[in-house]
């Protein structure tokens, strides 16, 4: 085991295969260093994202919503840090948007990425 996990390689993550609904099961060696894959890889490419110690980052979810995942987080990233706000009140702002403690991007569902999308791009075009 790598010496950055504090999870047990081949651990089953909590969600199943958005793609397959069979078991997700840590890896590693991905592109991005741990994750989740698919037991039926490479016949289905269904994945999850990990934090590098290996914990489940955010949930399972189709490719469609980790497009907009990564979208999301593109646009936000670059909308807080061309008006100069600090990670920390960026979250702020998030948590008011959804009236929820602690957002987090990994968190969102397919709808409440397109509502940030939407209000981060009008934002942008008030910069």
């Amino acid at each position: 085991m790598s010496d950055n996990l504090v999870v047990e390689l081949y651990t089953r993550h909590p969600d199943p295969c958005p793609e397959c609904g069979a078991d997700l099961i840590l890896h590693e060696n991905g592109k991005f260093g741990a994750y989740y894959g698919c037991i039926y890889y490479p016949r289905c490419h269904g994945s999850a994202a990990a934090h590098s110690d290996g914990r489940p980052m955010g949930h399972a979810v189709t490719h469609d919503v980790k497009v907009l995942r990564i979208l999301a987080h593109k646009l936000f990233d670059k909308w807080y840090n061309a008006i100069r706000m600090s990670r920390n009140d960026a979250y702020a702002w998030l948590d008011t948007l959804f009236d929820v403690d602690n957002v987090h991007i990994a968190n969102l569902g397919r709808e409440e990425l397109k509502i940030l999308i939407e209000t981060v791009q009008r934002e942008m075009k008030r910069c």
